[in-house]
């Protein structure tokens, strides 16, 4: 009777084991590796529940993405437009930089946190996004082998704490990708079984969806994964049937995301993210083979360069069972082959510059190289699980390859440098004990495993749950340590520390007092230092405090606009542009800085020189935050819109032809800034009648050439060579004006050579370096002399340097800008919802053919309206939005200005087309099942 029980129970828990097993093998492939990252941050210092400790704020997290992720949250809880933003430079489409950025559905989850809690936003939905990959590749593995196995439990630990997770941490926005990557592949092998066609378009519509760059990544690998199964089929119907499936999903897939990355794809155009395929190069193999290896990120210098170092680290186990796939039996050796040339393909891309930049997408990434080696970490651990579902079937004699690699492997990756790395201190690669001891040690034990397989006196059961065991517990270890090493070097790498992110947040309450002062639509703000958790000179405030400003630095950064910011003479690198010491004070009232916001105790000599003097004015002390900040009114700011005269084109290049001249007469910035002014306004005159000038040349009393000979063009611009042997300097002594009070004094040189060093008045003027380039207020001497001197740091033949040194005229500048007042629109308001964003006010029209200008970059997104009625919107002032008024009668009008983003609406269509098209899949996909179950019955 108890034995009749005791079966009984028995056979109950056998009955409810397939369900258990469900239940508890993906739970544990999520909750192990979530445990084990809690552990390993937690140990090393980063903040996860509280305000003290290492934030993973760092690199491009620290300059851009915070601010980025702090505007979106602010535009969300506001109800804010989602197409168009003023909060970068001078205004630009939104959906670029929310498509590049911020697409992630878990971005949405920011409105549940405090603007002080978002470092601790970023640690939690990178830790959730890596043991969803976790979960995700248990899925994998669970649902293409057909199987409830323990084993699988460590083959996604592997995945979940791969390497390319940590070193690439701060890059927020990619990890998505990865942690969708295993369900697209599932969706791959579903599709060879005529099955779940919805898995693979789906979440290949997500990988498109959150991050197009990273999706991009993706979609080149899924190509190649494709051909690898391709090859593997059997019969040529089988692969006519996977070709068309994989078509047809992949277009469906597409179509679904076309939303985001049609937009992105047409707004990037002509942006930082665009550029050409590089000269052909070898690299060195041992970026290649260091790639997986557990100390391969010991610095995280190795980031800083654009080639020379690749991580696609899963474990040293992964890496033993890879190698043994190639001689399993169980396996068509078609398809060991063609494993082994999609390990090739990597291998030559990341081996050769031409292929490297076509993997990245058609160019080479600036830092933070070899961005798709996610999937060949992913592939490794692919292929190892699908070794050790068939381990059995592996010959013994095979294990001797793992030992001989090792040997090859560590030979050449500690005896051949990479060159790119030597300045990161990476340049060879030290061995890690307990990673090689593990790898040994798993050799040994599958040896131990295929040399008693057979011996009938053994369980094969209890073996093959034993073995199962140790592979989860010697992945958890391997993978841990890879782990822990990864998190430490970030560490040393310095991310921010809590407190340095609350103490940029103290500014915020002074931003928002004086966005309360006035309608934010009618003026730009700026504030005169860089806040302090900002690891370099690129200035993202405008977006991190979400006022309407000038500086930004993106990868959906317009070149067109960052280039005529260099027009200008702001500092600008090609990059970015940002607004500093040397923004004129002409230029800083045309674009609207109406207030700017000064922290004394904060010194920078990037603070402009006359933003505390006429015609600015000190309005009130902003007691914020225990930081006693100054704001400070430019009466001078010009509004958002106004009218003046009209024109239909404007130089390009700042250059032009001058009448009876053969060749380019090349404005420097001031000229420039000049005409400007003289095309808007033509009654600002002098005694001649001839137009004022605002910028005027300082005189020139002495001007010595040092080994080097020069000669004049016809404009009297001089070209310069050195003497044999010689690099030579110029050293020219400016005098100020004697009888003129309110003004300013810069200096420039226009070229902008890296071969030239630039001092004014023995200090640096930092006008050819990587963050400084652009204008440089002078501080004004008692003397009223200021040297110029340029030290050339090579030989130069015909070298054309234009020298700028001028003053700025207070008071002309304020005769423009008064009659640039008369006719200016002071009321605008905003029209805005989530996908609609412009202006409405009025101005009155005092003059005949005039044009209408708004200071925000053209787009064909722009729909302009006057007096109700739409009318033509045109490129004028080289950027400019602007409409024609040369039938416009004098008097009061209303203006309108609204954007929609029409690449948006595009691909909305175009997305709705998508997922009608994965319904009729669907339905045609249970069509057919419908039609062969009847078959078979």
């Amino acid at each position: 009777m108890e034995e009749t029980k005791k079966e009984l129970i028995k056979n109950k828990i056998s009955k409810h084991i397939p369900l258990i097993k469900e239940i508890l093998l993906p739970f544990f492939a999520l909750i192990i590796p979530f445990i084990i990252l809690i552990i390993v941050f937690n140990i090393n210092g980063f903040a996860l529940s509280n305000n003290n400790g290492n934030t993973i704020i760092t690199f491009d997290m620290q300059s851009q993405y915070i601010a980025f992720l702090r505007d979106y949250r602010n535009s969300l809880i506001n109800g804010q437009s989602l197409v168009y933003t003023l909060h970068k430079t001078l205004g630009g489409d939104y959906l670029s930089t929310f498509a590049y950025y911020l697409a992630s559905p878990f971005n949405l989850l920011v409105v549940f946190f405090k603007e002080t809690d978002l470092p601790l936003f970023f640690i939690w939905t990178a830790i959730i996004k890596m043991v969803l990959g976790s979960l995700n590749m248990y899925f994998l593995l669970r649902f293409s082998l057909k199987k409830k196995e323990i084993w699988f439990i460590g083959f996604s630990i592997a995945y979940g704490l791969m390497s390319y997770f940590i070193v690439e941490l701060h890059n927020f926005m990619w990890l998505d990708g990865l942690m969708i990557l295993p369900l697209i592949i599932l969706g791959l092998k579903f599709l060879e079984e005529g099955k779940y066609h919805f898995v693979y378009a789906l979440s290949l519509a997500y990988a498109l969806f959150t991050s197009w760059y990273i999706g991009a990544l993706i979609c080149i690998f899924l190509v190649i994964f494709f051909l690898y199964r391709f090859i593997s089929l059997n019969t040529k119907k089988e692969r006519l049937t996977y070709f068309l499936r994989f078509v047809v999903t992949s277009i469906a897939g597409g179509f679904i995301a076309a939303v985001i990355w049609i937009p992105a794809f047409i707004h990037l155009a002509g942006t930082k993210a665009t550029g050409g395929i590089p000269e052909f190069e070898f690299y060195s193999i041992s970026i290649f083979l260091r790639g997986f290896l557990t100390n391969n990120f010991e610095s995280t210098n190795v980031l800083t360069v654009n080639t020379g170092y690749a991580t696609m680290f899963t474990s040293v186990i992964t890496l033993v069972l890879v190698q043994l796939f190639f001689f399993n039996k169980s396996y068509y050796i078609k398809e060991r082959i063609a494993v082994l040339f999609v390990f090739i393909i990597y291998l030559i891309a990341i081996s050769t510059s031409v292929f490297n930049a076509l993997f990245h997408g058609g160019q080479d990434p600036t830092w933070f190289p070899t961005r798709y080696s996610f999937v060949i970490g992913f592939f490794v651990v692919y292929i190892a699980a699908l070794e050790f579902d068939k381990l059995k079937d592996t010959p013994l004699l095979s294990l001797i390859t793992p030992l001989v690699s090792a040997f090859i492997i560590l030979i050449i990756v500690t005896k051949t440098p990479i060159k790119e790395l030597e300045k990161a201190d990476s340049a060879l690669y030290s061995i890690n004990g307990l990673g090689l001891g593990l790898y040994l040690g798993t050799t040994a034990l599958l040896a131990v495993y295929l040399y008693f397989k057979n011996y009938k006196k053994f369980d094969n059961k209890v073996m093959d749950f034993s073995l199962s065991l140790l592979m989860v517990l010697l992945i958890g270890i391997s993978s841990s340590e890879g782990l822990t090493n990864n998190v430490k070097t970030y560490k040393k790498g310095n991310p921010q520390n809590y407190s340095l992110y609350l103490d940029d947040c103290s500014y915020q309450e002074a931003v928002n007092h004086v966005k309360s002062l006035e309608n934010c639509e009618n003026y730009r703000m700026e504030l005169t230092f860089n806040r302090a958790g900002n690891y370099n000179l690129i200035n993202n405030n405008p977006q991190f405090y979400s006022y309407n400003g000038l500086s930004h630095f993106s990868s959906n950064s317009k070149k067109e606009v960052t280039g005529y910011f260099e027009k200008l003479g702001f500092q600008n690198n090609g990059f970015f542009e940002k607004y500093c010491g040397g923004s004129t004070l002409s230029i800083s009232s045309l674009l609207g800085i109406k207030y700017l916001l000064d922290n004394p105790s904060s010194y920078t000599e990037l603070k402009p020189d006359y933003f505390n003097q006429y015609p600015f004015s000190k309005i009130e002390n902003i007691n914020s935050n225990n930081k006693n900040l100054i704001l400070y009114k430019n009466d001078f700011a010009m509004p958002l819109g106004f009218a003046a005269n009209d024109m239909s084109s404007y130089y390009v290049n700042e250059g032009y032809i001058p009448e009876g001249k053969e060749t380019v007469y090349w404005l420097d910035h001031f000229e420039y800034q000049n005409t400007i002014f003289h095309t808007l306004i033509d009654n600002v005159l002098d005694s001649s009648n001839n137009k004022k000038n605002i910028f005027n040349s300082l005189e020139i009393v002495s001007f010595e050439v040092n080994d080097m000979t020069y000669v004049e063009n016809e404009h009297k611009q001089k070209l310069f060579t050195s003497l044999p042997g010689k690099n030579g300097t110029i050293t020219i002594r400016y005098k100020e004006p004697d009888s003129i009070a309110n003004y300013n004094v810069y200096a420039c040189e226009k070229n902008k050579n890296n071969n030239i060093d630039v001092y004014i008045d023995g200090i640096s003027g930092d006008f050819s370096n990587y963050w400084r380039n652009g204008i440089k207020g002078v501080t004004k001497t008692l003397s009223k002399v200021h040297t110029y001197e340029i030290s050339f740091k090579k030989e130069v033949q015909d070298m054309l340097i234009i020298p700028e040194m001028y003053y700025e005229d207070i008071d002309v500048l304020n005769e423009y800008i008064s009659e640039l007042k008369k006719q200016t629109s002071d009321d605008l308001l905003t029209i805005s919802n989530t996908f609609k964003y412009g202006f409405e006010g009025s101005f009155t029209l005092t003059k005949n053919n005039q044009s209408f200008y708004f200071t925000l970059p053209f787009d064909d997104g722009f729909k302009v309206y006057l007096d109700g009625k739409k009318v033509k919107a045109e490129k004028k002032l080289n950027i400019f939005t602007s409409i024609n008024l040369k039938d416009v009668s004098l008097g009061e009008h209303k203006i309108k200005i609204v954007y929609t983003d029409n690449m948006f609406v595009y691909g909305l269509i175009i997305t709705n087309v998508g997922i009608a098209s994965l319904v009729g899949i669907i339905l045609f996909e249970r069509y057919l099942l419908k039609k062969n179950k009847e078959k078979e019955d």
